[in-house]
């Protein structure tokens, strides 16, 4: 029986969570996946990517050429926000992203043929490079029960993939910073924060971007055992 055969019947529970879930992948993956056959421009200031393609006459052989791009862009986890695009004679038009292609087909049928796609991440940004230790601000009179079951996501569920969120920061300033932000809301509570060693559950843990947090905190669905947990003075 093979090594990952045998870690993944130990934690089934936390692999099997993100089975069936689609994610949008970073954007430097995407880029070079879709440089292949397309020209494409990211910003990754924005989180976006452009892709420029020039589509048949054709109506019939523009949406098939339209659906394979699509079909690759929604498995990546994208999708297009909008499109524009310059006539045979230089005018230009920008519509808006619609599913029923009707906006696509009216720019086809005018020869806006040379069609310019603006790409937004469906879902949040899986990380894929984070540091070994993180750190978790709860309120102190919840923090002796952490330590003794784990950080685990309230609603998980065996029958329904609604979980609700474990928020991680990046490194101790930022838990700090965060803490203040917290006491300038309500002044009542007393804040904790712990350490976590997420070096020992690596395999099988999934970060993504904090979309609240930008660049300094992740959230993941996964339970964290309690042993990777410690209390700082």
């Amino acid at each position: 029986m093979s090594l990952y055969h045998n870690l993944y019947e130990r934690h089934k529970p936390e692999f099997q969570i993100y089975e069936g879930l689609i994610v949008s992948h970073p954007l430097y993956k995407v880029n070079l996946i879709l440089k292949k056959d397309y020209t494409i421009k990211s910003d990754y200031k924005t989180n976006t990517f452009s892709l420029r393609f020039q589509f048949s006459n054709s109506y019939t052989l523009a949406e098939y050429e339209l659906k394979k791009l699509l079909k690759l862009t929604n498995n990546l986890g994208w999708f297009p926000a909008n499109m524009s695009s310059y006539d045979n004679d230089g005018n230009f038009k920008q519509l808006v992203w619609d599913e029923n292609l009707r906006n696509f087909a009216a720019l086809i049928k005018k020869q806006f043929t040379n069609i310019l796609f603006l790409f937004e991440a469906k879902y949040d940004i899986q990380v894929e490079d984070f540091p070994d230790i993180l750190y978790h601000v709860c309120e102190k009179k919840y923090a002796d029960k952490i330590l003794k079951i784990g950080l685990v996501p309230r609603s998980r569920s065996k029958k329904a993939f609604h979980p609700e969120r474990v928020y991680l920061c990046k490194d101790l300033n930022d838990a700090v910073i965060l803490i203040n932000q917290f006491d300038s809301l309500d002044k009542n509570k007393y804040w904790v924060i712990l350490r976590i060693d997420v070096f020992s559950i690596q395999d099988y843990l999934k970060l993504y971007k904090d979309p609240n947090y930008a660049e300094k905190g992740f959230y993941t669905l996964n339970n964290i055992p309690p042993f990777c947990i410690s209390k700082l003075k």
